[in-house]
């Protein structure tokens, strides 16, 4: 787990990403397909039940799932 944060607020802004999974794998994933995300436009607080900023989330789910929003 990991993140990238700054105290500066931004908008208007455009996002883009690429991804690629590597070849090794990981428990508690290593026999399911591979579940991360990218947060953004986050708020300044964080929510106390997963660590995470209150935020949006596109998901990034191997098996042609990619692009779910929450």
């Amino acid at each position: 787990l990991g993140g990238l944060t700054t105290r500066k607020g931004y908008g208007d802004y455009h996002l883009e990403l690429e991804f690629k999974w590597g070849e090794k794998r990981f428990p508690p994933r290593a026999n399911e397909p591979r579940d991360s995300g990218l947060l953004y436009h986050g708020a300044d607080h964080y929510n106390p039940s997963t660590g995470w900023p209150e935020s949006v989330e596109f998901g990034i789910l191997e098996g042609g799932e990619t692009g779910d929003f929450w």
